[in-house]
């Protein structure tokens, strides 16, 4: 009984009575439109924010290939970081053949403690430049995913936040009309009883 009666007094603004102003009845119809945009438009926005960002994972590995190097000085060994952790790569400088049998040298992530004269693997674009190593497939679901999922909470986060902003403009104007309401009706209340 108590349940129907809590789910009655959400739906107020909805069912006619002698209180409801029309400020309630479009505020009611906001908040079913956010919850709507919310759904519809965090869907959405996910799913092109994943795909995009899938593509884009696909295209980086695609153009990245690895490439065999030799490393030209010893590599320093492991960089302590601040959170305790050792940092396995190193900058080193390396010489490497690209696809056209051209050579090149230059600073490229090599393991750390590597001696001058190993063999490391260096990523390289179309045109024989040093890149980054492409994120894999499982490190590119876990970006994509990740990355949608800011999108759907910025996209939520904007729905609430006109919402809020439209609902305090309307409750600024409820309060003003009962001022108004209350300047007319006040004075004939307080008149008669020696209130004033």
């Amino acid at each position: 009984m108590g349940e129907a009666r809590a789910g009655r007094r959400r739906l107020w603004r909805w069912r006619r009575n002698a209180l409801r102003r029309r400020t309630d009845v479009v505020e009611a119809w906001a908040v079913l439109l956010a919850l709507a945009l919310m759904v519809c438009g965090g869907a959405a926005g996910g799913w092109l924010v994943h795909g995009a960002t899938t593509r884009l994972f696909e295209e980086r590995r695609a153009e990245a290939s690895p490439v065999g190097a030799v490393l030209l000085r010893d590599a320093p060994p492991a960089a302590w970081s601040n959170s305790g952790s050792t940092d396995n790569t190193v900058r080193g400088k390396v010489r490497w053949t690209a696809r056209d049998g051209t050579r090149h040298t230059g600073h490229a992530r090599v393991p750390a403690g590597e001696r001058a004269g190993d063999r490391v693997t260096v990523w390289t674009d179309a045109r024989g430049r040093i890149v980054r190593e492409p994120p894999g497939p499982a490190e590119s679901v876990t970006g994509a995913a990740m990355l949608a999922a800011v999108a759907v909470t910025l996209w939520c986060l904007l729905v609430l936040t006109v919402l809020a902003l439209l609902r305090a403009r309307w409750n600024r104007a409820r309060l003003a009309a009962w001022d108004r309401a209350w300047s007319e009706t006040g004075p004939r209340w307080t008149s008669g009883s020696g209130l004033t």
